[in-house]
């Protein structure tokens, strides 16, 4: 598999991961823990990805206009 098909799979499981917590998140009050220990996981792991993503993209970002 070549690096832009798995780009879009993670893309598109982190979409899917993203819906599921936003339907749950649309239940909770906002800054609150749901007193769900599953919601409260998923929020925690979406979060974690996503600054882990956005963190990757900014150091590939970073290297690639050093190059230039």
């Amino acid at each position: 598999m070549d690096a832009r098909a798995k780009a879009l799979d993670v893309a598109l499981e982190l979409r899917e991961e993203l819906l599921a917590v936003r339907e749950r998140l649309l239940l909770a009050l906002p800054g609150e823990p749901s007193g769900n220990r599953e919601v409260d996981a998923a929020i925690e792991k979406t979060t974690q990805s996503s600054c882990a993503a956005r963190t990757r993209d900014r150091q590939a970002r970073c290297s690639s206009s050093r190059r230039v």
